[in-house]
């Protein structure tokens, strides 16, 4: 029954009894909205032999339905899946030799249901549609025999004709009558009347390019219940899969030239059986790598040849008329995309209806009148609220419907060789990129609609990458734009690069010359002779020798002569010089940057990105400032790696294995030589041999972090699936000992230097014209330009990280309080302790997964 603030007058028809009618009728009657079926045929369900993959995004839709558990029992979840090539004889048609494996991998499955909720699953069309069928409360709405033959539309209705001459009137005609939709070509006759000018871009956008001889067959050696076999060669692909008591597959072919609609090529089974004779040695997979399409056809239940339509339609709806499911948009069916899509289509649609004649009193059609008409509930929605309900279902669907489209077809072409290009991304870039092309499968489902006027379901709580028409292949944002809000960043790069590099550069490059050559520097009353054997090994002394030089000032407490009652000798440090307290300060938070770099380059959502070689940037900043290399570092993470990445949660997860060892990594390699170049009872000499053993630290992290965690058991396939957050503890503790270390440094300089801290960490910045007169003085200064550019740069950053979360939704506080925590935290306790925590806020929020649609 019809919820009573629904019109119980207003009337959908649908044409097509297939997955899309019967689904629409299910998704109409749980709406309460009042729907009849039209189908051509005599059976609403019949075999004809065809497999047909349901996707997540089609699962969860069937589960609203109330479907699932019934698709279950006739549809397999694959748990192995194998590639091959070459298994068709040179892939020249010459006598059959055994495939080669390009891929295997297993668990993709449960990894799926552990993101979404839902698997992925294989079983016969006819089955799906039974299932379909037998949902329906109301089965007196699915007519059979009733093929149409005219339709009329009106500002008033639509009007459907049958040949056998009945008619059915109503506010809505959807069709769903596939691909050679007979709905769809009365709506273009209706639009061209208009304006024959409007589907003239459209002419070329319905084509054919492969076929697909597809059945169902008895189980054969090789093809193992749950395993998946997808076969690449130039030309042809075969996907089969060994399903509950029989075999799916489907053989792929590319035609010699493109088949644009109406002239599409039909088949026989004539036809289906010639083709079948032909590849009959074509090695579709198998464990042993030689089964071929011969022994699948020789035990095939049934089976057929037809077309694989490719349409990228822009037109689907006009006045009361919309086109759904495989009427709207056609994919190839390498991918599985087909049955999933007409699910969404008919989910969308049902909620453009639903919300239709449930804001009855905000349409156009309801502000006129006495109250007591804007009132009543039974009144329908007038044409053009009608009108615009289904362009809204058309507007909401088209963006996602071309990159399903472009996505699917894309597959097609790399599984048979399409060029040279996908040659080489199927056999040797594919199979490297295992997790990156499981991200992009997620993206393509997440973005789906449901039944939004339904509770969600069961297995769709607590899932790591809710569904949300806000993620996915639809919402990616161009890089050209983060670049633009990153243009700060970049700025600060050009500007660090200029004054650190090419002005101070200029200016220290004389003073290091003479330092060197005299063997010590000095300030305006002392001198440090610099050790010059460190190694024995005379080249990599020499080389090293110019990085003491640049730290000796502020090892040695250089530029604090009458600051402290200590003189500076060979052995005495005055340890509350300016540049000494500011080095101390600006290395303990420079462990802050090292940490999170080191975590970045960790996290499974970075493979492949640039954050994976941190030491190199880490390498660069010891050789030209951290200052000229972090806002570069920043620029390219945003730009490259935004908070989308990790609508799974999973994503944000670090292995355990490496989230362990990077703590101990960083103390050892990091902490350590940095608290012997500054100990304070050290002879000079030893804190140059500390700042020796110090320089080289990007390279130690790398090295030792590799060996600390071959000794820890890598769990991260278990890990991402059963217990992504085993990472947060860990991480939490770096943060914590970090906030800890370089807060202790900032209290340490707050107390205990005895020049104001604005003239250790700011005093003459902006006189960039001033000569130095020795190393010490411009060390001084390098040092601030550092840490200014190194800290300024990485608070932009992380505003520009939260500006993400914030877009998103998944940051909920205001900005007052965002500045004001970060800005407290850095004044009081230090830039190192304020990019730490805020880095670790931004932690707590990635490890929710994200938000529900």
């Amino acid at each position: 029954m019809a919820p009573s603030n629904i019109s119980s007058d207003f009337k959908v028809v649908i044409v097509g009894g297939g997955i899309s009618g019967l689904a629409l009728a299910r998704c109409l009657e749980l709406a309460g909205i009042d729907y009849i079926v039209l189908e051509s045929r005599e059976e609403v369900a019949p075999d004809v032999g065809a497999g047909i993959a349901m996707l997540p995004n089609g699962m969860r839709i069937l589960d609203q339905l109330g479907v699932v558990e019934e698709v279950r029992k006739s549809a397999v979840a694959h748990e192995v899946v194998t590639q091959y090539t070459g298994g068709n004889g040179g892939e020249m048609g010459k006598k059959a030799r055994q495939a080669s494996v390009i891929n295997c991998s297993s668990g993709d499955n449960r990894f799926l249901a552990a993101r979404h909720g839902y698997e992925v699953r294989f079983g016969p069309r006819q089955k799906l549609q039974q299932a379909l069928y037998n949902s329906i409360a109301d089965k007196s709405k699915l007519l059979t025999g009733r093929k149409v033959k005219s339709i009329e539309h009106s500002e008033t209705d639509v009007v459907v004709r049958c040949e056998n001459g009945e008619v059915y009137r109503a506010d809505v005609l959807l069709g769903a009558d596939g691909t050679h939709s007979f709905v769809r070509k009365e709506m273009r006759r209706l639009i061209e009347i208009q304006d024959g000018k409007v589907l003239e871009k459209e002419k070329k956008s319905h084509f054919v390019e492969y076929t697909c001889l597809y059945g169902i067959s008895k189980p054969t050696r090789g093809v193992e219940e749950t395993t998946m076999h997808r076969a690449f060669s130039e030309g042809t692909a075969c996907l089969t899969v060994g399903g509950v008591g029989e075999i799916y597959w489907f053989f792929y072919r590319r035609l010699a030239k493109k088949h644009y609609y109406p002239d599409i090529p039909r088949y026989t089974q004539a036809d289906a059986a010639a083709q079948a004779a032909e590849y009959s040695d074509f090695i579709v997979g198998g464990t042993d790598r030689n089964v071929t399409l011969g022994d699948l056809w020789k035990t095939k239940k049934i089976g057929g040849l037809q077309s694989m339509d490719e349409a990228t339609i822009e037109t689907w709806v006009h006045g009361r008329i919309a086109c759904v499911g495989d009427s709207a948009h056609k994919v190839t069916a390498n991918s599985g995309y087909g049955g999933n899509i007409c699910l969404e289509s008919a989910a969308a649609v049902t909620n453009s209806l639903y919300k239709l004649l449930h804001s009855t009193k905000d349409n156009p059609a309801h502000q006129n009148g006495s109250a007591k008409e804007k009132n009543a509930p039974n009144r329908k929605p007038d044409f053009k609220a009608v009108e615009a309900a289904l362009k809204a279902y058309r507007d909401n669907r088209i963006a996602r419907s071309r990159e399903q489209i472009k996505s699917a077809n894309d597959y097609t072409r790399i599984e048979d060789f399409r060029t040279i290009k996908e040659r080489i991304f199927a056999k040797y870039i594919a199979p490297n990129l295992y997790m990156p092309l499981v991200d992009m499968f997620s993206d393509g489902v997440v973005g789906a609609p449901g039944l939004d006027f339904l509770p969600p379901k069961k297995a769709t709580i607590g899932i790591s990458m809710p569904f949300n028409p806000k993620y996915g292949i639809t919402t990616y944002e161009a890089l050209w734009k983060r670049a633009f809000f990153a243009l700060p960043l970049l700025g600060l790069f050009f500007l660090a690069r200029q004054v650190m590099t090419i002005e101070l550069g200029g200016k220290l490059g004389p003073l290091f010359e003479e330092a060197l050559s005299a063997g010590a520097v000095k300030d305006g009353a002392s001198i440090v002779q610099l050790r010059a054997v460190y190694t024995g090994l005379e080249g990599l002394d020499t080389f090293m020798m110019p990085l003491i030089t640049a730290f000796t000032p502020s090892i040695a407490g250089l530029g604090g002569a009458g600051l402290t009652k200590k003189n500076i000798g060979e052995d005495v440090v005055d340890l509350y010089a300016p540049q000494r307290m500011q080095a101390i300060s600006f290395l303990t938070d420079y462990f802050a940057i090292n940490a999170i770099w080191m975590i970045e380059s960790c996290r499974r959502g970075n493979v492949f990105t640039f954050a994976r070689i941190s030491n190199f940037f880490l390498v660069v900043a010891q050789l030209f400032g951290v200052g000229v290399v972090a806002p570069l570092y920043f620029f390219l993470h945003f730009v490259l790696i935004p908070s989308t990445k990790f609508h799974a949660a999973d994503n944000r997860h670090i292995p355990l294995h490496l989230a362990k060892t990077i703590l101990p990594t960083l103390v050892l390699c990091y902490v350590i030589p940095g608290i012997g170049m500054y100990w304070p009872t050290s002879p000079i000499s030893n804190l140059q041999a500390w700042n020796f053993a110090w320089q080289p630290f990007p390279i130690y992290l790398a090295i030792v972090h590799r060996i600390f965690r071959s000794f820890i058991p890598d769990t991260e396939k278990q890990d991402r699936i059963n217990n992504y957050k085993s990472d947060l503890f860990h991480l939490r503790l770096i943060y914590i000992t970090v906030a800890l270390f370089s807060s202790t440094a900032w209290i340490y300089t707050v107390f205990n230097s005895p020049t104001p801290l604005f003239q250790v960490f700011f005093s003459g910045i902006t006189n960039r014209d001033v000569q130095f007169k020795t190393v010490e003085e411009g060390m001084r200064m390098f040092l601030k330009y550092d840490e200014i550019f190194c800290f300024g740069s990485a608070a932009i950053w992380v505003l520009l990280c939260f500006w993400d979360l914030k877009r998103e939704g998944r940051v909920t506080a205001g900005w007052a309080k965002i500045l004001g925590f970060y800005a407290a935290v850095t004044l009081a306790l230090g830039p190192g302790t304020g990019l730490i925590c805020m880095w670790g806020w931004r932690e707590d929020v990635l490890a929710r997964p994200g938000l529900v649609g």
